[in-house]
């Protein structure tokens, strides 16, 4: 800060701290229910599921669709078969 010709006693002078990264706008449960709705339509892989995902709530990491998947997939809700995703009423 001397350099910068700043005394760093004067409170004024203080660098301001970077701001936090804001909080995402959705949840993992908005996330499942993105991709349960992507797969009402039929079966689908992986990426359409991911790119309904991104279109519906905007900023989510990619990797946070096939955790969804794995927790409905446990839940019961949704079976994999093969490299596509169906919903399991659809199955019965």
């Amino acid at each position: 800060m001397l350099r910068r010709g700043v005394d760093p006693r004067d409170p004024s002078a203080a660098t301001p701290m970077k701001a936090s990264p804001a909080a995402p706008k959705w949840s993992s449960a908005d996330v499942q229910a993105v991709a349960e709705h992507a797969l009402i339509s039929g079966p689908k892989e992986l990426g359409a599921i991911c790119v309904a995902a991104r279109r519906r709530l905007g900023d989510v990491p990619l990797g946070e669709v096939p955790a969804a998947l794995r927790a409905l997939e446990k839940a019961g809700r949704v079976r994999k078969s093969g490299d596509s995703y169906q919903l399991v009423k659809e199955v019965q």
